[in-house]
């Protein structure tokens, strides 16, 4: 090489080797800046790395994806019913998103079990238990004697505040948690609503009462219903009725019709078998009957204390469909069904 040539390359490498160590200077001020750039939003509770949700104790812990919870004795101003694809609110940065990517060595690892009062240390949720009954409203329960079998379980299920004064012998009087759907829930905040009790109303307030520490389930969408929610819990408060009002942290709508393989909406007999499969070690169902006539062609009600109530239809549901379902689940053992007498007719005459 020429001296000539020598001289015209130094240059040139100085040249280069002061970009590259630019560029290195302003990537490295690039990236610190970058870590803490907002991109967009992460959850205050992250329930993808949980399997489980978990009440007091670690015995106690439900699938996560069914898992009901309740606040008891709050303030209904503090009283948030947001379920899991509400808790989005604060900024994700950039390290953020490279931890939740799997590119950072430091990625937290994953929780199996995680606590409701993580979420809210103002939330409750429900023991396990080994005997659950789940009480649907068919009229195939009267004159069933039942009423003892069902109050046997350690927790029972019923929905949409359907009545038990008058009707224990037959469906039992223990109610542990009960489904309302939305045109239950509806009624209830209307009847709030008015200034004073009107007399229709009166025993619609005497049910709730009677239903002492029972927790009252909206199964769906809750953040639908917020306000609606947080009104019924407060009346709750001021009308002595010792009550909560519960919620799923997740919509299970979906769920169900995966897991039950029916299409059409699932009853709310179905919300609540997910739930108690989810909960219980041993469910039986109890008042699941869709037909008109029994098997020995006596008539049966829609709904035990609603005689009047004739050939009932709807679009919405196929009760044939996940009748036959529930004796699949029966013949394979995976639930107790009762469509027949408690007590045999013979013994309830001697008596």
């Amino acid at each position: 090489m020429s001296i000539h040539s020598a001289f015209c390359v130094f240059p040139i490498m100085r040249k280069s080797a002061y970009l590259v160590s630019l560029a290195l200077v302003m990537f490295v001020g690039l990236a610190f800046r970058l870590r803490g750039l907002k991109i967009g939003y992460s959850p205050t509770f992250d329930f993808s790395s949980c399997d489980q949700l978990c009440g007091s104790s670690q015995e106690d812990c439900h699938d996560r994806d069914m898992t009901v919870v309740f606040y008891q004795r709050v303030h209904p101003s503090k009283m948030n019913f947001k379920q899991m694809n509400q808790y989005y609110v604060r900024n994700l940065t950039l390290s953020d998103m490279l931890r939740v990517g799997g590119w950072s060595s430091k990625q937290k690892p994953s929780i199996r079990k995680c606590y409701v009062t993580d979420i809210d240390p103002s939330l409750s949720t429900f023991k396990r238990h080994r005997r659950c009954a789940i009480v649907g409203n068919s009229g195939i329960l009267l004159k069933s004697r039942c009423g003892n079998a069902i109050d046997s379980h350690d927790f029972v299920i019923r929905a949409n505040l359907a009545p038990t004064n008058g009707y224990s012998d037959d469906v039992g009087h223990k109610t542990d948690l009960m489904l309302i759907n939305d045109e239950t829930l509806r009624h209830i905040h209307s009847s709030f609503s008015v200034r004073e009790w009107e007399e229709h109303k009166i025993p619609l307030l005497h049910q709730l009462r009677d239903l002492k520490d029972t927790i009252l389930w909206y199964p769906k969408d809750a953040t639908k219903y917020n306000e609606e929610l947080r009104y019924i819990g407060d009346n709750f408060q001021r009308q002595r009725i010792s009550s909560s009002v519960g919620f799923s942290l997740k919509d299970i709508y979906s769920d169900i019709k995966w897991k039950y393989n029916l299409w059409r909406y699932p009853s709310s007999g179905l919300y609540m078998l997910a739930l108690a499969e989810s909960l219980c070690d041993k469910v039986s169902l109890f008042g699941f009957y869709p037909y008109e006539t029994d098997d020995y062609g006596e008539r049966v009600l829609r709904h035990y204390y609603e005689p009047d109530l004739k050939h009932f239809t709807t679009w919405a549901h196929n009760f044939d469909a996940e009748y036959k379902m529930l004796q699949s689940r029966r013949d394979k053992g995976l639930l107790e069904m009762f469509t027949s007498p408690c007590v045999p007719k013979d013994n309830i005459e001697k008596n």
